[in-house]
This record gives structure tokens, sequence and C-alpha cells, in this order.
């Protein structure tokens, strides 16, 4: 099953396909499984460049091999979709989504998730990750405001850009999709 991160990921894929940048867009994904079907698939379409890597976002591998293919890739800007870019890194700006603060606002609801139990750990690992980020993205002002609040983010590097919505995947009408 495709997770809620790599459905943000398909829906900024898809946005980007129907925008000219003018700039080379390359998506680094998983070379097996549904997810990097569906991303490779999307990533085509879109005209993009698709990469597999499997380097896993959660290690030591993120941080000490994903620089060295980003400087091969020749990367200027690497965006993570998640709290995971790599600190080491060197030669290329990061943006950061950060979803929600909710693993530090709703600790006793988010208690199976992995930086819940270690609040103390997941507060250093964000105020690294803030910090290294030269952008971080969120998905909604309510977001942004927790951000700011929460972290020592300064304001103009926090940005909400709300998640997509594919006309045919809601209830809402193309008329209702267009002016939202």
């Amino acid at each position: 099953e495709i997770s809620g991160i790599e459905r943000y990921v398909l829906g900024l894929v898809e946005g980007l396909s129907s925008v000219e940048t003018g700039l080379r867009v390359i998506v680094l994904g998983r070379s097996e499984g549904k997810a990097a079907t569906a991303a490779s698939a999307a990533t085509r379409r879109a005209g993009l460049e698709y990469v597999p890597c499997d380097v896993p976002v959660r290690s030591a591998a993120n941080h000490l091999r994903l620089p060295g293919l980003l400087k091969r890739l020749g990367c200027r800007v690497y965006h993570s979709p998640y709290v995971e870019a790599p600190l080491l890194g060197r030669g290329f700006a990061t943006v950061i989504t950060l979803h929600d603060m909710t693993p530090t606002t709703r600790r006793a609801e988010n208690r199976r998730s992995l930086k819940t139990p270690l609040p103390a750990l997941w507060n250093a690992w964000l105020a690294l990750q803030c910090g290294r980020a030269a952008a971080i993205v969120t998905v909604s002002e309510f977001s942004k405001g927790q951000i700011l609040g929460l972290t020592r983010a300064r304001p103009g590097k926090v940005h909400a850009i709300h998640n997509g919505v594919t006309v045919g995947r809601t209830a809402l009408g193309p008329e209702d999709v267009r002016r939202r």
C-alpha cells in the first residue's frame, strides 16, 4: 500500500507536470514495489527524470551516501518530503516538508509513532533539520503557526503550501477545485 508521504510525493509530481519551470527536476525513489512503480510512471508522464535510489530514508546511509549521489546528479536543491534531509551534504540547499507538529503537540495520541517515545530526541532532530533547511514547507497556515511557535525557524523560512486536490478523486466538482 502507498503511504501518506508517498501519496504526497505523487501529488507533487503531478503538480510539477502542469508547471513549466525550465529546471531539471529529478525524482529519487525506490527501485521496486508499488510506490516505485507509481512514482516512476507518474514521473515519466510528467516529463521528469526518475532515478532509483534505495538509500533508506531513516538511516546513516541517508546522511553518508545520499549527498554523493546528489552531487553526481548535479543537484542544487534537494526537497525531502519528510523531515529526513541529509545533514552532512554540502553544495546543495535543502527543503523539507514538515506536515504537522503532532509528535510534539499530541504525544498521547501518537504513542506508536517513532517520534513520540523520546520527545527530547525528536525535538533535537527537528531543530537540526529546521536549522539546516533553506526552506520548510508545511500543508496549512495552522501547521505553519505551530512550527513557528515550537521551533526556532525564522518566519520567512516556513511556507504553507496546501496539498493539491485531484479532480476525479474528490467529491468536489471541477469548478470547486479551481476556486479553491
